[in-house]
């Protein structure tokens, strides 16, 4: 216990620090070489003033990568699937840099993250899944699920990637929840310190006032990170996936996808159509302040951590009930901003007549 003990602390503690001294060699080095970055007069939703890089993502993956292939892939006999697993990662990443370089069309977005679930089912062949109200049976229509899945939480993180902080530090507590609901074995766990550590030390700069951001590289990565480590987190034998506290702790970012696709397609617009009517956008207009707003993020996020916890082992009862809980907090919020907000500006437009 002792020896398993020091061994995590010494993951978390090198990994951290490698990441902050990779990240800071990156900032600095990025004002002198010309990289890509998120200029603030090309938007006009962004929170900072001046051009930020945006390859955090390749630089995170890098990071992970050279760590894990020092300190666990050297020492152990890789099967298939790691390999796989690393090939989706850095899919993931070339793809996401093309797309903050060139900008690339919703529908090759889409047809991309097709192709990683494609890989995702190819890499667990999954037969049943267990989402808490019910167990799928996946025997004729795994494919198309796991699909599906992948473009669900792919998008949803990209949607929620808006704010200085908040991705990084959601999967950073997903990471977290993970250790504590399904005590992963001592392989995965050591890929999940890796990671965390890792995206603990992108933090330090990504906190507002952000020095760098992840971009649609990290957004991609940590995506398919999400798809992947759900599943071998929820894997239970005979190819039995449970799912249900991933998608807990994945409510805020869902429900956030959720409002905007059918936002967007009511005002007859693109799903993908970028607007300023996120929650963060919203919470960022109320309350004024993005560290509030990020602080609120932090505890809704652990709040469901902690919901998730709590009935990973109820009945499908407590399970339905605790969706149909969220389900009410998500429409009274819906109400509170969206709706308190239209309902304002009719005022002005009746007053200007």
């Amino acid at each position: 216990m002792l020896h398993y003990l020091i061994r995590n602390i010494t993951i978390i503690i090198s990994s951290l620090l490698f990441s902050l001294i990779i990240f800071k060699i990156y900032i600095k080095s990025s004002r002198k070489v010309n990289t890509i970055v998120d200029n603030p007069n090309n938007k006009s939703h962004s929170f900072h003033n001046e051009p930020v890089p945006t390859s955090g993502g390749v630089i995170l993956f890098f990071i992970v990568f050279i760590f894990s292939y020092i300190f666990f892939c050297l020492k152990n006999s890789l099967e298939c699937k790691v390999y796989l697993t690393w090939l989706i990662f850095l899919f993931c990443i070339i793809f996401g840099y093309l797309d903050d370089k060139k900008n690339i069309r919703a529908r090759y977005k889409l047809l991309f993250q097709c192709f990683i679930g494609i890989l995702v089912f190819i890499l667990f062949k999954p037969k049943s899944v267990d989402i808490g109200l019910l167990q799928l049976s996946m025997a004729k229509t795994g494919l198309f699920y796991t699909i599906f899945y992948t473009i669900l939480v792919m998008n949803a993180l990209n949607f929620i990637d808006g704010l200085d902080g908040i991705l990084a530090s959601f999967v950073f507590l997903y990471i977290f929840f993970g250790f504590i609901i399904y005590n992963p074995s001592q392989t995965l766990s050591f890929h999940l310190l890796v990671w965390g550590s890792s995206i603990l030390g992108f933090l330090f700069y990504n906190f507002h006032p952000a020095r760098i951001f992840l971009g649609n590289s990290g957004s991609n990565l940590l995506g398919a990170f999400i798809v992947v480590t759900s599943l071998r987190l929820g894997s239970s034998g005979e190819n039995l996936y449970k799912v249900y506290p991933t998608l807990i702790l994945l409510a805020l970012p869902i429900t956030d996808l959720t409002g905007a696709f059918f936002r967007r397609v009511l005002k007859g617009k693109s799903p993908f159509y970028p607007d300023t009517e996120h929650l963060h956008h919203q919470m960022l207009k109320k309350f004024k302040d993005v560290k509030y707003v990020f602080l609120i993020f932090i505890i809704i996020e652990s709040i469901l951590g902690i919901i998730a916890y709590s009935t990973k082992d109820s009945s499908r009862l407590i399970k339905s009930l605790v969706y149909l809980f969220l389900f009410i907090i998500y429409i009274f919020t819906l109400f509170s901003l969206w709706f308190k907000k239209s309902t304002s500006e009719c005022n002005r437009k009746d007053l200007s007549h």
